[in-house]
């Protein structure tokens, strides 16, 4: 599992990073001083499996958090707001993905997936 996450920062922000864990809870912190101090926290029910960062060249480039947890695959902004969510209606959890402009490549125990706008292609 991959839930660790350095979020790229310009020359004029601090440094962020996500986290998520096997309780359900995304964490986001940005360095200031020395310190860590939480941007945001999400909760949901199940553990957080893999989280990946994509750039979204369609809209200015700019990065975006994405993390799956059972089959589902969520994407949030910087602070925290949900922009995509996807079930992928596999039978098994997603274990691993990339995310490349409006593809997403999905992989579990025993099957790889390539979704395209959020349908299976």
């Amino acid at each position: 599992m991959e839930t660790l996450a350095v979020v790229p920062s310009s020359s004029s922000s601090r440094q962020h990073f996500v986290i998520g864990d096997d309780h359900g809870t995304l964490s986001c912190y940005k360095t200031k001083g020395g310190h860590a101090r939480r941007i945001f926290k999400v909760s949901i029910s199940a553990p957080i499996r893999h989280i990946v960062l994509g750039k979204d060249s369609r809209n200015s480039g700019k990065t975006r958090i994405f993390y799956s947890s059972k089959g589902n695959i969520v994407g949030i902004g910087k602070k925290g707001k949900e922009f995509f969510k996807m079930s992928t209606n596999l039978s098994e959890d997603v274990r691993s993905f990339y995310v490349e402009d409006a593809s997403i490549y999905t992989a579990g125990d025993y099957i790889f997936n390539r979704f395209v706008d959020g349908k299976d292609s």
